[in-house]
């Protein structure tokens, strides 16, 4: 949106300037909707001055950072919405129980050119005006979502880790993979809802039901195959990635991508809502790939968009088991858990 212009001259001259604002106010009601104003605001503590945090990182410096924080502040002040920016990368509206993550929009800037203020301003305006559309359609659909005709082609699956999932506490969810929580989900032109149990109800379907159409549903989304990201660094390792919101949901059905699986399964990691990464475990020899990989999913993670994990599990025979790892600059040091423990000294491989 560009800036405010004006000039002197006649009335019908000011009428010609600013006609064009007019046709904005709609706009800009809708906005108020979705934050709330205040008429007190409460000064912003501009701390992203002199912080940069974790989330940041795909900035890559405080320079770009900075800049992007200032052009998400702008956004609200020139809109007279009052907020409050978290250090934790949140925006909350000012007596409002909702709460907007910033991570998504600060690694979407970050892929564009983060020197670029005015490419910087579009994407952050973009990105919370279709909030404001997303709310207006919600409101259109939410009568028609009652019909399980209407709701059925539009159920899709979608992985979030529960540790940043806090808010599906109101949500059909079911656990397939350890720390992460599969969410029912409805697939709107503008936004992806998940599904409350009041709404579940009202199809008169069971939990198994609804998420086996909607699995179905999301694979049909999108095409995918597992390609070899780079055996020099990663050996065997494969990917499943599209540029869809969910083509994360391959990781349930890993037995569909016969490449991902080795003798003895396969390490998993699902980094972002566009990829699986799977390094299949063949021969002991594979397990000099796993640092390597495990830094590289970490990477994806952070960059983004759509980050959704960065656990690692040993997936076999349609089991899932979590491996905690830490990562120390060039080191990894992995703890397997009892299970591959005990697989491993069952396969030789345990020194």
């Amino acid at each position: 949106m560009g800036r405010r212009t004006g000039g002197g001259g006649d009335r019908d001259a000011l009428k010609h300037w600013f006609a064009p604002l007019s046709r904005l106010t709609p706009v800009f009601q809708r906005i108020r909707k979705l934050f709330t104003r205040s008429p007190k605001p409460v000064a912003q503590e501009r701390w992203w001055e002199s912080e940069f945090p974790d989330w940041a990182e795909p900035m890559k410096s405080a320079e770009p950072f900075r800049a992007f924080m200032n052009v998400v502040e702008d956004y609200f002040v020139r809109r007279g919405i009052a907020v409050t920016i978290s250090r934790e990368g949140t925006v909350t509206p000012t007596g409002s129980e909702s709460v907007y993550g910033l991570q998504n929009l600060l690694q979407n800037c970050a892929w564009a050119d983060a020197r670029d203020l005015s490419e910087m301003r579009g994407r952050v305006a973009d990105h919370f005006d279709t909030m404001t559309r997303a709310q207006d359609q919600n409101r259109k659909f939410t009568e028609q979502l009652e019909s399980w005709e209407f709701a059925k082609p539009r159920l899709r699956v979608r992985l979030w880790d529960v540790e940043v999932g806090s808010f599906l506490t109101n949500s059909v969810t079911r656990s397939d993979i350890p720390g992460l929580a599969t969410t029912l989900s409805v697939d709107l032109p503008e936004s992806i809802d998940s599904v409350s149990p009041e709404r579940a109800a009202k199809w008169h379907r069971t939990d198994s039901e609804l998420f086996e159409i909607a699995l179905e549903n999301t694979m049909k989304s999108f095409a995918a195959e597992a390609t070899t990201i780079d055996s020099s660094r990663f050996g065997p390792a494969q990917v499943v990635q599209a540029d869809s919101f969910y083509s994360a949901g391959a990781a349930l059905e890993l037995e569909k991508y016969p490449a991902l699986l080795g003798p003895h399964g396969a390490f998993v990691t699902i980094p972002t809502r566009a990829q699986v990464f799977a390094l299949p475990l063949e021969t002991a020899g594979d397990l000099a790939f796993v640092g390597e990989f495990i830094r590289f999913a970490c990477w994806c993670f952070q960059q983004g968009p759509g980050s959704v994990s960065k656990r690692l599990w040993w997936y076999r025979d349609g089991r899932w088991f979590e491996i905690a790892y830490k990562v120390e600059g060039t080191h990894t040091a992995i703890m397997p858990p009892e299970e591959l423990q005990k697989y491993m000294m069952e396969v030789g491989w345990a020194q």
